[in-house]
C-alpha cells in the first residue's frame, strides 16, 4: 500500500491559515467613525472633544495621563490654541490624528469668521477644494493634488499633497493601512517611502506669508474679476496670515501690505486701467531679493494670476526666477488665464520652486476664488510624505485601495533649466504714432544702465507694427520707433556701438488676427534681443518660399549641404509667407563671408543679418 505524502495537507493548511491571519488583520483595520478634528472657542470656555474608533482598543491623547475608550468625549479649557494629539491603537493597527482647538478673542461670525471655519461639505461636482467631508474611510478619494515638494540635498524630499473626492470635498485619514501610497518613476519603478503624517490645522505650524500678484498688462482686460474674487474669498474666511498684494505690469509695482486681510483691506485696493507689457519675471525677482531668505519659522508662497506671459523682463528670465525663489524657500504657485500665456515656463517655476501650476482658460475664471482656497488650504492641512528621491525628476505620487487606484505627476528639478521667451519688448505704442509713452521710461533707463555697466553687450532694437497702413508705411513706422528707442538710449550716455536698429515692419505680428484692442498694441511694439557671440546669433536670408511645403523642401535642401536652417513665418502684402534662413554665426563678418559666397554660386540674393 503506498502512503501519500503528508506535504499537500500541511500547504494547505498554511493556506488556510494565511487566509485567516490576513482576515483577521484586515478585520483589525481602525475605522474613524467620528472625529471633527477642529473647535474654536472663545477665550475662557470649554471645547468638547468627542471621537468614535472602530476596532480600537484604547485611545491617548497626548499630554493626558488617563487612557480614553474607542468612543468618548473630553473636554479641555486651553488658554491659547492648541493641538491635541490622538492615537488610535489595537494589537496589529494605530492611527495618529490632530484635534486642533484655536482660541479667539471672540467667536466671529459672517465677513468676520475665523480663518477656514467649518467648511461645509459640497455636493456639487469640482475640480477644485470646495468643502470638507470628513475621513476617506467614509467617502472615496477621487483625485490626489501634490500641492507642495522640497527637495534635500542629502536625497530625501517631501511631497504634501491633498485628498478630494468628486466633489472636491477635503479628506482625511490616508494613514491607515487599508491606503497603500507610493511613488515611482513613470517607468513604474518605485521609490523609497516613509514617515506618512497628516496636518489638520486652521493655522500653519509656521508664520506664512502670501503674496498676490496680479497681471495688469494690456491683456488683464478682465483684472476686475480676479480681485472681486479675493474679496468674495476674505467675505467668508477671515485670513489671518501675512497678505501682500500688488499690480504687475511693465513699471515698478507698489507692493501693498494687508495686515488683516479681511474684504474691507481689499476694498481699499484700488483697480487700474490694464496698461503695459508684462515685467512678471523681473518684479518678482526684485521683490524676493529685497525680502532675503525665509527664516525658519517662517514660509512663503507667491501667487501670481497671469494673462500674458512675461514679455517686458528684458535681463530676468524664469530660470533666475526660479533659482532666487529656490534660495528665499519661496514656493509659486501660478495661475494662468486664457490662452496668451507661456504655461510651459510658469510650469517649471512651479516645479523648481516646489509649488503647483494652474491653468484656466477664460471660460473658467469663476473657479478662481476655490483655487485661491486650495494653495493657501494646502499650507495649513495636508498629507506629508518623506521620500528618496536621488537622481529622480519626474515622479508619480499613487494611492490605491481595492480597485480604487489615484495618481498625479509631479517633479523634483535639482538644477536650473534655461527657459526662453518668445519676445522681450522694451516699449509700446499707440496706433500711428513712434512717440516713446512715459511709463516705458524706466524699463529704458535699466537697460541703458546695465548696458553702459557692460560695455561689450551689444543689443539689436527690432520694430514692428500692426495694421497701420501699406507695406512701406508699416516699415517706417516700425523703423522710426525703435529709432526712437535707441535715441533714448543714446542720450543716457549709452555708445552707439552697442546697439543695433532694424525695422520689421508689420511682418512678424505676435497676433494674426486682431481680435481685442490688446492685441493690436502688442503688435506695436519695439523688441530687445542680446547679441551673444556665443549663442551664434547671425544669420542669413536665404530665400523666401509662398508655402510652408516649399520652406521645409529649402530648409531640407540647405540641411543636405551641411548647413544650419530653419524657416519662419511672416506677412507679406497681409499673406503669409516663408523665411527661410541660415544660421549660427557668431560675428556679423562670418554671415557676411559665407553669403558674398553663396551667393555667388547660387545666383541668389544673400541678406546677412
Amino acid at each position: 500500500m503506498q502512503l501519500s505524502s503528508p506535504y499537500p495537507k500541511i500547504c494547505l493548511l498554511a493556506i488556510i491559515i494565511s487566509i485567516s491571519l490576513s482576515f483577521a488583520s484586515c478585520s483589525n483595520l481602525i475605522i474613524v467613525d467620528k472625529f471633527e478634528g477642529r473647535s474654536f472657542i472663545k477665550k475662557g470656555d470649554t471645547a468638547l472633544l468627542d471621537w468614535k474608533f472602530t476596532n480600537a482598543d484604547l485611545v491617548e491623547i497626548e499630554g493626558i495621563r488617563e487612557e480614553m475608550p474607542p468612543e468618548g468625549t473630553f473636554e479641555v479649557n486651553p488658554e491659547t490654541t492648541k493641538i491635541y494629539k490622538f492615537s488610535a491603537t489595537n494589537s496589529s493597527d494605530t492611527i495618529s490624528l490632530d484635534w486642533f482647538v484655536e482660541v479667539l478673542d471672540a467667536i466671529r461670525t459672517g465677513a468676520e469668521s475665523a480663518a477656514f471655519p467649518e467648511m461645509k461639505e459640497s455636493f456639487l461636482p469640482s475640480n477644485y477644494l470646495t468643502g470638507f467631508a470628513g475621513n476617506a474611510s467614509d467617502n472615496l478619494p477621487d483625485r490626489l493634488k501634490v500641492m507642495r515638494t522640497t527637495a534635500s540635498p542629502t536625497g530625501l524630499s517631501n511631497v504634501r499633497f491633498l485628498a478630494l473626492d468628486q466633489f472636491g470635498n477635503y479628506l482625511r485619514g490616508l494613514a491607515s493601512p487599508a491606503y497603500h501610497l507610493t511613488i515611482s518613476s513613470p517607468e513604474g519603478k518605485s521609490l523609497e517611502t516613509n514617515l506618512l503624517t497628516e496636518k489638520w490645522t486652521s493655522s500653519p505650524e509656521k508664520n506664512l506669508q502670501v503674496t498676490f500678484l496680479i497681471d495688469n498688462s494690456w491683456a488683464a482686460e478682465r483684472n476686475s474679476e480676479v480681485l472681486e474674487a479675493l474679496k468674495s474669498l476674505a467675505e467668508e474666511y477671515r485670513l489671518i496670515d501675512n497678505y501682500t498684494f500688488a499690480w504687475i505690469n511693465h513699471s515698478p509695482p507698489e507692493f501693498v501690505q494687508l495686515t488683516d486681510s479681511e474684504a474691507a483691506d481689499f476694498n481699499k485696493i484700488e483697480e487700474p486701467l490694464p496698461h503695459g507689457f508684462n515685467a512678471f519675471y523681473k518684479y518678482t525677482y526684485l521683490y524676493l531679493d529685497s525680502l532675503g531668505e525665509t527664516s525658519g519659522d517662517t514660509e512663503r508662497i507667491i501667487i501670481p494670476i497671469l494673462f500674458s506671459p512675461d514679455n517686458a523682463s528684458i535681463f530676468f528670465d524664469a530660470s533666475d526666477l526660479a533659482q532666487k525663489a529656490r534660495q528665499t524657500g519661496t514656493a509659486l504657485y501660478p495661475i494662468s488665464i486664457g490662452t496668451a500665456v507661456n504655461t510651459n515656463s510658469l510650469k517649471y517655476l512651479a516645479d523648481y520652486s516646489g509649488g503647483r501650476f494652474y491653468s484656466l482658460d477664460e471660460n473658467s475664471i469663476e473657479n478662481l476664488k476655490s483655487i485661491i482656497q486650495e494653495i493657501i488650504f494646502a499650507q495649513k492641512s495636508y498629507f506629508d510624505l518623506r521620500f528618496d528621491s536621488e537622481n529622480s525628476k519626474s515622479l508619480v505620487l499613487g494611492l490605491q485601495k481595492g480597485d480604487i487606484k489615484l495618481m498625479d505627476n509631479f517633479k523634483i528639478i535639482d538644477s536650473p533649466e534655461l527657459q526662453f521667451a518668445d519676445y522681450q519688448a522694451i516699449a509700446g505704442f499707440n496706433y500711428k504714432d513712434t512717440t516713446i509713452t512715459e511709463s516705458f521710461l524706466p524699463a529704458i533707463g535699466d537697460l541703458a544702465g546695465l548696458l553702459k555697466a557692460n560695455p561689450t553687450i551689444t543689443i539689436e532694437l527690432t520694430g514692428h507694427s500692426g495694421i497701420e497702413g501699406n507695406e512701406n508705411t508699416t516699415y517706417d513706422l516700425a523703423l522710426m520707433r525703435a529709432q526712437n528707442v535707441r535715441r533714448a538710449l543714446l542720450s543716457q550716455g549709452v555708445p552707439a556701438s552697442q546697439i543695433r536698429v532694424v525695422s520689421e515692419g508689420a511682418t512678424q505680428p505676435i497676433y494674426y488676427l486682431e481680435q481685442f484692442s490688446w492685441q493690436s498694441v502688442y503688435n506695436r511694439r519695439v523688441e530687445v534681443k542680446w547679441i551673444v557671440p556665443e549663442q551664434l546669433p547671425f544669420e542669413i536670408l536665404a530665400e523666401v518660399c509662398p508655402s510652408e511645403a516649399q520652406a521645409l523642401t529649402k530648409v531640407e535642401q540647405w540641411e543636405k549641404l551641411g548647413y544650419k536652417s530653419y524657416y519662419e513665418r511672416f506677412l507679406k502684402n497681409n499673406s503669409s509667407a516663408y523665411r527661410v534662413k541660415i544660421w549660427g554665426f557668431a560675428t556679423l563678418d562670418e554671415a557676411e563671408t559665407l553669403a558674398t559666397k553663396l551667393q555667388v554660386k547660387y545666383k541668389i540674393p544673400m541678406q546677412p543679418r
